[in-house]
């Protein structure tokens, strides 16, 4: 929340000077950011025009259509091997129970590991997080990089209720009438992708250490209506001032880098720009950096604290604090390759451009051969051959009266032309090997089999070898963004939440509220410096069913042999409780009952000694407990 003295410098016409000298601190900054990251733009728009198959149409592809044939087109060999990638990185990171699994490294943590892993994943479901996880993956094939956001947040909505009738001091009915409430409609982290193109880190040092920079943020279309919904919020402030965005808006702050400010001046270019001041679209950049606040007049300290700021159309009207108690950016960042010598690495579609274009080149002039050479180039002697008849198409060529009865091909006879692109299809099929060969994302990837017959054992290398490549580098990508997300999010539910969505997420028996203390400590110093983090389980469902097999196995060779099941105290309940979490199917002790044991005949129900025998189980007559046994 702005505190009361920075919302009033903020709300005046004209910023004083510690607040403009910040704001051309933010703007320079911004600028830089954006100046070395437009130069991937042009890279960036090619690779997702090839992903979606889309090709500009020159004259030859307009004759095409005119003759009803075929235009030239983009082979989708990016397309299928984009997906085959986010699909497997999907499936590995959505394959167990809950996206994120906690792992307690004390044990007085060990009761809160399912409440946060819970918590977690019901924020990810309210976050419609399967989309968002495509999207993150989609951006890491295409672009490189994967951003991604997230913020602390609590909606609310005001609704009109009744209040009961009551009686007056006649005893009359009275009616309650109305009341306007409150209520909380979600109160929890929100998380946004951020698309590549607005994305705009410190790029003063490589993309792999971007979490180094002195700042980072996102630019975005916002309407007029909800940048005010911030102010109402105490979010922000002096939005009253905030100019209607045109190109000289822009051109004074020298931002000509930005895609999305034209894209702002020209929605704001209808009919009712400049007419109507509450409704116009804004720029609104949105980020962290690092100031030191003694500079600006923002605290007393020397040294750099970190701060979230808002910029509408070039105007600052929010700074404050980063309260968060992990202390870090509110982003994360995926790369396709952490490479510390690139400043931005490559990512999928980049390394496959080359074979991509020469595929679809020899597809397409393949096309076009065959579609010329249906057309019949004829050598036509004039005095013999009716031209008329020939031009028409007609089905009946009528030679002239005089046309000598001997070889017709002496008076029309098709050129022999020779296909020098009858084996495109065959090098086309070796350029996508090749491809395939490159990336990883190969046959078995995609869920295809080399002819011939395996075993199981050798489709089982095969599957393991096709999936190392693509699991390495997800692998990077959750240390690198997803597994401090997820640690950056249950931060920000233990410090946020309040007791009465506790209670709606996780139920109010005693059990759960003997834990509310510890899940939200009233001191923050115990969130500070958590060491319990998140793991990911990397194991592919095929590799665990063949350590589920191998373990049943061990199990059906223990039972035959009762005696080395005794002497090395084999748990036979642990192993297949084991086999059939590998396997899919958790808590199998639910599925058996514990053994009732019958009473004996003539049993009294008390020991030897006049001492109670146990609950629910006979001692037989003459038998005498051994000493000191209870």
């Amino acid at each position: 929340m702005l505190t009361p003295e920075i919302k009033k410098r903020l709300s005046e016409e004209t910023l004083d000077e510690k607040l403009q000298k910040l704001e051309a601190h933010i703007k320079s900054s911004l600028r830089g950011s954006r100046s070395k990251i437009s130069k991937n733009y042009q890279r960036w728009d090619r690779n997702i025009a090839v992903y979606r198959g889309l090709h500009i149409r020159d004259e030859e592809d307009l004759q095409a259509a005119d003759a009803n044939e075929p235009e030239k087109s983009v082979i989708p060999m990016s397309f299928a091997q984009v997906q085959t990638w986010a699909a497997f990185g999907f499936m590995l990171f959505r394959q167990n129970t809950t996206f994120y699994e906690m792992k307690a490294t004390g044990a007085e943590d060990h009761p809160l590991a399912d409440l946060i892993e819970r918590g977690l994943e019901r924020d990810l479901c309210h976050n419609a997080w399967n989309s968002k996880l495509y999207q993150f993956l989609l951006d890491m094939a295409r672009c490189s990089i994967a951003p991604i956001k997230h913020w602390w947040t609590v909606d609310t909505a005001k609704i009109q209720v009744s209040r009961p009738m009551s009686l007056d001091i006649l005893g009359l009915p009275q009616f309650g009438g109305e009341e306007t409430l409150e209520l909380t409609t979600y109160e929890g982290n929100r998380i946004q992708n951020v698309s590549p193109f607005r994305f705009l880190p410190d790029l003063r040092l490589p993309i792999t250490r971007w979490r180094e920079g002195r700042f980072v943020a996102d630019e975005d279309e916002w309407h007029i209506t909800n940048v005010k919904e911030l102010e109402k919020k105490n979010l922000a402030a002096g939005v009253k001032h905030v100019r209607q965005a045109d190109r000289n808006l822009f051109k004074e702050s020298d931002r000509v880098e930005s895609r999305f400010a034209t894209l702002a001046a020209e929605l704001n270019s209808g009919s009712r720009a400049g007419q109507d001041a509450t409704d116009f679209m804004t720029v609104k950049v949105e980020g962290n950096i690092w100031l030191t606040p003694q500079e600006y007049d923002l605290g007393p300290e020397d040294h750099p604290v970190l701060f979230n700021f808002i910029l509408a159309n070039d105007r600052l009207i929010s700074i404050m604090r980063q309260n968060a108690l992990h202390f870090e950016f509110n982003y994360d960042l995926g790369v396709f390759s952490p490479d510390s010598e690139a400043r931005l690495a490559e990512g999928l579609c980049d390394t496959i451009n080359a074979l991509q274009e020469t595929v679809s080149w020899l597809y397409n002039t393949r096309i076009q051969s065959v579609r010329r050479s249906l057309d019949n180039h004829l050598v036509v002697h004039p005095s013999y051959v009716d031209l008329a008849a020939l031009e028409s198409r007609s089905p009946i060529i009528p030679l002239s009266k005089n046309t000598p009865v001997d070889d017709i091909r002496k008076y029309v006879s098709q050129i022999q032309v020779a296909d020098s692109t009858t084996g495109h299809f065959q090098d086309a099929d070796t350029l996508m090997k090749t491809m395939m060969f490159v990336t990883g994302v190969n046959e078995n990837a995609m869920g295809q089999y080399a002819p011939g017959r395996r075993s199981a054992t050798e489709n089982r290398a095969a599957n393991i070898g096709a999936s190392s490549r693509m699991k390495m580098l997800l692998s990077c990508a959750w240390e690198m963004a997803l597994g401090p997300l997820g640690r950056k999010l249950s931060i920000n539910q233990r410090q946020g939440i309040t007791l009465p969505t506790y209670q709606k997420i996780f139920g109010s028996s005693e059990e759960v509220l003997a834990k509310w203390p510890a899940f939200a400590p009233e001191d923050p110093a115990a969130l500070v410096g958590n060491d319990d983090f998140l793991v990911f389980d990397g194991t592919l469902q095929s590799e665990k069913g063949f350590l589920a097999q191998n373990l049943q196995e061990l199990v059906t060779t223990v039972i035959q042999n009762p005696e080395f099941a005794m002497a090395s105290g084999f748990d036979l309940q642990a192993a297949l409780d084991e086999i059939q979490t590998l396997r899919g199917t958790s808590n199998v002790r639910r599925f058996f009952k514990p053994p009732q044991v019958q009473p004996v005949p003539g049993a009294t129900g008390v020991a030897a000694g006049g001492a109670p025998s146990p609950a629910g189980s006979a001692i037989p007559p003459g038998f005498t407990p051994p000493a000191g046994a209870v």
